[in-house]
């Protein structure tokens, strides 16, 4: 159960998504589907509980690509300078 100001339901026991994660779409909606009490998803209220509920060292063992860059974006950032952009520009190879 997420817990807040306004006690929010989370997800239904034992919920789990099994296939390819960066396929699915419409997420809010699947995340509705799966919350207990019959209440919806809302991104305001649910996401920072939800976003400190995942495991990274499995997250990062499951070699998702999106959180591969979301990776690497972070070490650049933890790195960059001022007028550094993320990706980086590759050299030109003409």
């Amino acid at each position: 159960m997420v817990s807040g100001p306004l006690e929010r339901p989370g997800l239904q026991e034992g919920t789990s998504f099994n296939g390819d994660v960066e396929s699915i779409r419409g997420v809010k909606e699947w995340l509705s589907k799966h919350f207990a009490g019959g209440k919806a998803y809302k991104p305001t209220l649910d996401q920072l509980p939800m976003t400190q509920m995942i495991d990274l060292p499995t997250l990062r063992a499951a070699n998702v690509p999106s959180f591969g860059t979301f990776e690497r974006s972070l070490r650049f950032l933890s790195t960059a300078g001022p007028g550094d952009v993320y990706p980086p520009p590759r050299p030109f190879a003409g």
